[in-house]
């Protein structure tokens, strides 16, 4: 009976770096102690071979000479040897000796050399391995070299595996087989026969098979791939070598006249030499057209290579995976399972004794079997290449088979199967393979919102759909279920159902592992259909899914390769790019959906397929990729069809979307926008999506400019904008169900019911009236029950198209709102358009590590005044007002003279290094000059906010004259004088104005640069009412003076050892206190807790200090209180106020500082007064001044900042 299948011990990256840190302790030892020889192979045998390979102290001898060390396995038979030669000597010495020692054991299955800095491993194997070394009549492969001393010496702690490279780190990953179980267990894995296997759809189960996966992946097929990827590049470079010389000697011969009998012996060899070398031909030239096909033509050649081998594994791990599923489902014989392998095994020994039959015969047959199921996935294909003849990859196979022996799945569903592959491809691993996992959830939203539903008739014609950038093919999976559900429900029968099921889903995608895992995920989704038919016709098969590898957004004939070599893969291409041509230049599609790529264009190599990209009408500036997508999808879809993308929202705001916008609002009928911001709602999905919803529209008429084109009939569609509140939800209540959220099937189910939240707050028909709050809050209660959430989660209102028209660029505003802000620009003027208006950002340092400095830099160098002046960043700036830090810049101008600034010269002097190393500097300006400085810019009174903030946060700078930082932004203009401006601009009616016209950056938060802050509309003070801008200035200075008293107290809580400074207070020890009667207290180890009983404060239980009054008692227990005096010790260090008046004075202060701080009301009112005075100016109506204060977002307490 066999065992159970090992766990695997952690990740195979957490194996690498658990090794790193023993070898790096063994060398700290080494290091510290006496660095004996003698001394080291014992600690070398406790930290890698004890602590990091799981053996024993008690499973090994070491010889007295220290020449050798010998494992044993339960019989006491040595296994594992290693020969141990002194640092200074070279460890390929130690190779041949210990294949001399292992020549006189059979049982020895590794032989190991070693100086301790290097380590060689070899694995005994047949002398006619291609790859056999020989010493003493033992054969044995080079297993891995490692280099411990070299990485050691470069790692520097953390996520060590990082810092080393691919070949580093495999070479680590190959000790793996080193371990004792895997050494003295080996004879399980001969053993198929199992009583009870584990069912894939338990839950536990599922967790193990996933465990079982990655042991296979990491353990044996990966390993065994990227080495056998190094020696068919080896042999294809050795190949290239003899052909070009024998082609050069005929070259020669034909040149010179030569004897035709000798150049037609060179041609034979020349012939010979291409069989010969076949294998290692098709090899390359199939990883060359692999490296077209994914684009990946920059990208560095050992990521090139682990990416095409962990793609090469998946695929055959995927195979074997679908076939241990069709043989528990008795859709094929009985093979690679359970009995299925002795029989095998046993049915060719009875049947010849000649030919030996192994694992990879037994893959291959199995292969050939389900090939009649779907013949596709097992006919010749680019990452078949590793299956050859070798023994290590029948040891790879014959192991991989048997932890997949242990798992039962007669009843594995098409669900458990989606979240199979979710977790057998985990979203780091999509990221490394150039695959990115669109969450279920945001799937069925976006199919949901376009109309693919169970209650359409999903198996017409017009209902195709098509995903065009599908990857592992989620989309796809998503909407076959919907059709077979459908079809279900309707009673078609199984081979009906799959036929509608294969003619009604498409898809496309450039990479083709890609391509691989989304067809064989369809395929999972119609198995149990499949074995319907088949019991009812046993010689039924399946047609191929239509989903093909091709660049969706090229013309098929203008897409060619040409490095393919094996003639069967270049028919599969000549027959994948006709079958992909007629896919993807159909023109009635019912439905285009997906998640296309986000890929920037400068990141695209120039050449024939950026050319023909740049020919798109929407191709405009520094464009992405997507823009495309959704411009190549009106020609896909029929009229009327329905476009439903989750897409960069960059678009709406920066200039390369442009003529998207144009594009999108001439040909499609928006229904639905949901604009998630970088709200991280859904895991793995990218920051700043959208869900972009809309039916095709004038499919007939031609693309046209904004100025030239008119809506036929204006309409209204829906957009929805999530809030801070989502995120909420789903951190508290939904993902946090289960300790770390790390279930694929809970973290679909909460997904889903993020999804559903989305769904139930928007309109059933787009455009209209959403439902009310009360409605939405009673969903939200049953859905997260327990969470506290002021307001819903997402805000959601119809919006007319023309307004997106009419725009410059999109700006989502409700209608009533549009209203508004249309009043309010009539009512001002932009404030660029003001006589020298200036609204620009700070100072840019290129290191400000350097440049910002404090008091005591400056007192150090002696650094000269007439170039330092007061800083800020946008951090630093308050509401109203902002007091002057202890922050300076070093303000260096190219044309300062170092030499008249002695202080700052050798201060900058000394951090030359650091300064020559920006940027700027290389890119021409001074060593010593700031990247930017802004001449003109701060000598003088200005206002200035952050750049990013939540709510308006200006502030009018007349004092302080900050020289501010790039993070900030400084406005004025000669007609607008500063106090009046900085009223205006902190007004509930600009914070409307900026709500509903900034970009947003992070949860909500605005961003005020220079287009925006220029396009504010601001009143005219000349042809205003005088009294009305007499109000806005007065109240604006005075919540500028309130606001210098709220940063004061603030101040003062924050540092209380200010308050002594500004009270000009005496201080002495308690001893000297004229206050204090008497005191009595243990020492410096007490607590200190002050409780007053009339004069007397009581410490502690036994401490106390007698006062000279109840006033003087209570006032020092709040001195302790506010200078968190909590011990002994703090208390005889404390130097108190000398007098009681003084004492008295202090707790004044701080009384007074809290009563500040707690005080909003005086600065409520007065901005309620400013923004009457506001809304006069602008000529507001009371219905536009009430919904303004009834959605404006303005902050609790109008002195304090919310700046990021």
């Amino acid at each position: 009976m066999s065992e159970s299948p090992s766990p695997t011990v952690g990740s195979r990256n957490e194996f690498v770096e658990n090794v790193i840190n023993e070898y790096t302790d063994l060398y700290s030892e080494i290091e510290e102690g006496d660095r004996a020889e003698h001394d080291l192979m014992p600690r070398l045998v406790d930290h890698l071979f004890v602590n990091a390979l799981g053996w024993n102290k008690a499973d090994y001898e070491q010889e007295d000479d220290w020449n050798d060390v010998r494992f044993f396995d339960a019989d006491r038979n040595p296994v594992v040897i290693v020969e141990g030669k002194r640092r200074d000597v070279n460890v390929e010495e130690g190779i041949e000796q210990v294949f001399r020692y292992a020549s006189d054991t059979p049982y020895a299955q590794y032989f190991i050399s070693t100086n301790v800095d290097e380590f060689h491993v070899y694995e005994r194997c047949n002398g006619s391995d291609p790859n056999a070394v020989t010493y003493h009549g033992i054969s044995a492969q080079l297993v891995t070299k490692v280099p411990f001393e070299g990485i050691c010496n470069r790692v520097s702690g953390g996520a060590i595996s990082d810092e080393l490279t691919i070949d580093e780190k495999q070479a680590i990953k190959n000790l793996f087989r080193l371990r004792k179980e895997e050494v003295t267990n080996a004879e399980r894995y001969n053993d198929f026969t199992l009583g009870s296997r584990q069912d894939v759809d338990s839950d536990e189960g599922f967790d193990n098979l996933i465990d079982s996966l990655r042991l296979c992946l990491e353990d044996y097929l990966l390993p065994y791939t990227l080495s056998a990827f190094d020696e068919f590049d080896r042999r294809y470079q050795e190949f290239e070598r003899e052909r070009e010389d024998l082609a050069e000697q005929i070259q020669r011969l034909e040149e010179s006249g030569h004897d035709d009998t000798e150049i037609a012996e060179l041609e034979d060899k020349l012939a010979e030499l291409k069989d010969e070398y076949e294998i290692y031909s098709q090899f390359r030239s199939d990883y060359e057209t692999w490296v077209k096909m994914s684009n990946r033509q920059e990208n560095d050649d050992d990521e090139n290579k682990e990416v095409f081998c962990r793609e090469s594994v998946y695929v055959q791990l995927n195979k074997i995976l679908l076939i241990r599923i069709a043989e528990d489902k008795q859709l094929v014989n009985q093979m690679v399972s359970n009995g299925g392998v002795h029989h095998y095994f046993e049915f060719w020994d009875d049947y010849t004794r000649y030919v030996d039959r192994d694992y990879i015969d037994l893959f291959e047959t199995a292969c050939e079997e389900l090939g009649e199921v779907y013949d596709y996935l097992y006919s010749r294909r680019l990452f078949d290449w590793g299956i050859q003849d070798d023994s290590e990859l029948d040891d790879v196979l014959q192991r991989t088979l048997w932890h997949l022996n242990h798992y039962d799945f007669e009843s594995v569903d098409r669900d458990v199967l989606g979240h199979l592959y979710q977790e057998h491809l985990p979203p780091e691993e999509r990221k490394a393979l150039g695959e990115f996992y669109t969450p279920v959830a945001v799937v069925d939203l976006i199919l949901d919102s376009v109309g693919y539903t169970v209650d359409k008739q999903l198996e017409k014609e017009e209902y195709d759909l098509i995903d065009p950038a599908c990857g592992s093919g989620t989309f796809l999976v998503r909407a076959a279920n919907r059709l077979l559900e459908r079809l279900d429900n309707k009673g078609v029968p199984p081979r009906d159902a799959i036929e509608i099921v294969q003619e009604r889903i498409h898809g496309l995608d450039l990479n083709p592992f890609a391509c691989h895992i989304a067809e064989l995920n369809l395929l999972f989704q119609v198995i149990d259909l499949y074995k319907d038919v088949k019991d009812d016709d046993p010689s039924y098969t399946l047609d191929r899914f239509h989903i093909y590898r091709t660049d969706s957004l090229r013309v098929e004939t203008q897409e060619s390769l040409t490095a393919l070599h094996s003639s069967e893969v270049q028919r599969q291409y000549r027959e994948e790019r006709k079958q992909a041509s007629s896919v993807k230049t159909r023109n009635d599609y019912g439905f285009v959906v997906g998640n296309p790529p986000y890929v920037r264009i400068q990141n695209i190599q120039k050449g024939p397929a950026r050319d023909e990209y740049d020919e798109y009408k929407t191709a405009h500036y520094n464009y992405d990729i997507y823009i495309l997508f959704m411009e190549r999808a009106a020609d896909w879809l029929a009229e009327d069809g329905t476009l439903g993308f989750i897409v960069s929202n960059k678009f709406t705001e920066n200039r390369y979307g442009e003529k998207i916008q144009d594009f999108l609002i001439q040909n499609y009928s928006i229904r639905e926008i949901i604009n998630f911001g970088d709200v991280s709602v859904f895991e793995g999905v990218q920051s700043y999506p959208m869900i972009f919803i809309g039916d095709r529209i004038n499919k007939d008429e031609p693309f046209r400019s904004s100025d030239d084109f008119e809506l036929v009939e204006d309409y209204t569609f829906t957009y929805a904008g999530v809030t801070e509140e989502l995120p909420e939800i789903t951190q508290t209540a939904l993902n946090g169900s289960n300790g770390n959220g790390s279930d694929a099937r809970e973290r679909e189910e909460e997904g889903g019911k993020i999804a559903e939240l989305i769904r139930a707050s928007m309109p059933e028909t787009p455009g209209s009236t959403p439902p009310g709050e009360d409605v939405l809050m009673e969903h939200i209660e049953e859905l997260a029950p327990g969470v506290d959430v002021a307001r819903p989660p997402l805000k959601v209102y119809p919006m007319k198209a023309t307004t997106l028209l009419e725009a410059d660029e999109w700006q989502f505003i409700p209608r009533d709102e549009y209203d508004v802000i249309n009043s309010m620009e009539a009512g001002g003027r932009d404030f660029g358009e003001y006589d020298e208006a200036i609204a620009k950002n700070g100072i840019q340092t290129g290191s400000n590590d350097v440049f910002l400095i404090d008091e005591e830099t400056i007192e150090e160098y002696g650094i000269e005044d007439s170039v330092v002046f007061p800083t800020l960043g946008g951090r630093d700036a308050t509401r109203w007002y902002t007091p002057a830090q202890n922050k300076y810049i070093l303000y260096m101008t190219p044309d300062a003279d170092l030499d008249e600034t002695p202080g700052a010269k050798q201060y900058l002097e000394d951090n030359r290094e650091e300064l020559e190393s920006r940027y700027c500097v290389k890119e021409g300006k001074k060593w010593f000059q700031l990247a930017r400085h802004r001449p003109g810019l701060f000598d003088r009174d200005k206002v200035i906010t952050p750049d990013i903030c939540y709510y308006n946060n200006f502030f009018y700078d007349s004092d302080v004259e900050f020289y501010a930082l790039n993070s900030t932004y400084v406005m004025f203009a000669d007609e607008l004088p500063e106090e009046y401006l900085v009223g205006v601009l902190n007004s509930d009616a600009v914070q409307f104005y900026m709500r509903r016209t900034a970009p947003q950056y992070g949860n909500d938060y605005l961003r005020y640069v220079t287009s925006y802050l220029e396009e504010i509309p601001i009143p005219e003070p000349d042809k205003a009412d005088k009294s009305l801008v007499e109000s806005v200035t007065g109240k604006a200075s005075e919540l500028k003076q309130l606001s210098r008293q709220y940063q004061k107290a603030g101040e003062l809580i924050e540092s209380p050892e200010l308050v002594f400074e500004r009270e000009d207070v005496d201080r002495s020890s308690l001893s000297f206190a004229g206050y204090i009667d008497s005191m009595d207290f243990a020492g410096e180890d007490a607590d200190v807790s002050p409780n007053i009983d009339g004069t007397t404060v009581r410490l502690n239980v036994q401490d106390k200090i007698e006062f000279v009054s109840e006033n003087a008692a209570e006032a020092f227990a709040k001195l302790l209180r506010v200078f968190d005096v909590e011990s002994g010790g703090e208390l005889e260090s404390f130097d108190a106020p000398s007098s009681e008046d003084d004492l008295l004075a202090v707790i004044d202060a701080f009384e007074s500082a809290e009563e500040t701080l707690d005080d909003t009301k005086s600065a409520k009112e007065l901005e309620e007064e400013l923004n009457k005075a506001v809304y006069e100016l602008y000529g507001f109506d009371e219905e536009h001044r009430e919904l303004i204060s009834e959605r404006v977002e303005k902050p609790e307490n109008p002195l304090e900042a919310k700046v990021r």
